[in-house]
């Protein structure tokens, strides 16, 4: 006979079990829902943004109004727009720069130089969201006449050494014609040069220009008040193909001698060096490599005999500050103080090498 109480138990034991196995069962899933797992991801971004519209197309002609706008592929931000951004002619007064989302708007008030073509440069101003992409070398091209101008020039700074100088120089294209008070104000044209020294002005309209270079700090293209610079200047022309501005500068950390091992003769040159200046009165004669200053004399009347031993084989420079203050330093002069800077006087290159002696002459 069946006892069926117990049967009863017997089923709901087993229901019981079958009701535990399925809530392990669950957890395990939803346990393995919750572990970590490592997205699938593709190759890092390395792409710059891009431009998909603007409402002021590239070499647009006849343009005459107070803003623009361009709207990239990915969000975007800003950085130090009223430095890095450049434009050749200044645009007018009160510039705003404005990002929402993808888009960027710089705006302005009042009016456009009329038949001018306008090249906007924008340096590092403009990366993306996420990695950081800059978007170099980029340039917005458009003409409040009829035409987009052609002309050229290009321009290569060189410090005292011979080498190049670095990024982030202004240069400055004035009118042939401009006085000294022209540093006051915006330029014609401007530009940035690069990381090598090298300077490109696009556009312009052909002709003959004043071609300024200084330190501008503040990054607005002008001497501000009390800000110190040398000043290099030469005559530019947009049917020439380059233009070298040596700049009364140096790349050396300090303005003092190195302290500079005398080689063994087996190993390092000699240099007897023979100069005679006689337009310099007083002054500092440096002999100059690389990586410093390996002998500095003092220039009286124009005239310097030596000869060094041991000098590292390579090539040197030899350069005479024309010392006007007599205070024995190079100083860049202010425009504001009404100082002149320090001229700088390039000699011919000498190259010395491992167990030879060399002559080296540098007459005037």
């Amino acid at each position: 006979m069946i006892n069926y109480p117990n049967i009863h138990r017997y089923r709901m034991r087993h229901a019981w079990e079958n009701w535990i196995c399925l809530g392990l069962a669950a957890l395990g899933l939803i346990a393995q829902c919750a572990l970590p797992m490592a997205p699938d991801g593709g190759p890092r971004d390395v792409d710059p943004p891009v431009i998909v519209t603007a409402n002021v197309p590239y070499g647009s002609t006849q343009m005459h109004g107070q803003s623009m706008q361009w709207t990239f592929d990915e969000f975007v931000t800003l950085h130090q727009a009223s430095q890095q951004i450049i434009c050749s002619p200044p645009l007018p007064e009160s510039v705003t720069y404005e990002l929402k989302g993808k888009t960027l708007s710089i705006a302005w008030k009042g009016d456009l130089m009329p038949e001018s073509t306008y090249n906007m440069q924008w340096g590092s101003a403009v990366k993306d969201l996420h990695e950081g992409n800059v978007l170099k070398g980029f340039q917005w091209v458009w003409s409040t006449g009829s035409t987009i101008d052609s002309g050229m020039i290009h321009g290569q700074l060189v410090d005292l050494t011979g080498e190049q100088l670095g990024k982030d120089l202004s240069l400055c294209l004035y009118p042939i014609d401009a006085q000294d008070s022209c540093l006051l104000g915006p330029p014609l044209y401007s530009t940035r040069s690069d990381d090598s020294g090298r300077a490109h002005f696009h556009h312009v309209k052909p002709g003959s220009y004043q071609l300024r270079a200084f330190l501008d700090k503040d990054g607005n293209n002008r001497l501000s008040e009390g800000e110190r610079s040398p000043i290099a200047w030469s005559v530019a022309h947009t049917d020439s193909s380059n233009h070298s501005l040596e700049l009364p500068l140096t790349k050396l950390p300090s303005d003092s001698l190195l302290s500079w091992r005398q080689l063994p003769a087996d190993s390092s040159g000699t240099l007897a060096l023979h100069v005679n200046l006689p337009q310099v009165k007083k002054g500092m004669l440096r002999l100059v490599k690389q990586d410093g200053i390996y002998r500095e004399w003092n220039l009286e009347n124009g005239v310097v005999k030596d000869s060094i031993g041991g000098l590292p084989p390579g090539q040197y420079a030899l350069y005479v500050v024309v010392d006007i203050n007599g205070n024995g330093a190079l100083d860049a002069g202010s425009y504001w103080a009404r100082e002149v800077s320090d001229q700088i006087l390039r000699g011919p290159d000498v190259e010395v090498r491992a167990n030879w002696h060399v002559d080296h002459q540098w007459v005037n």
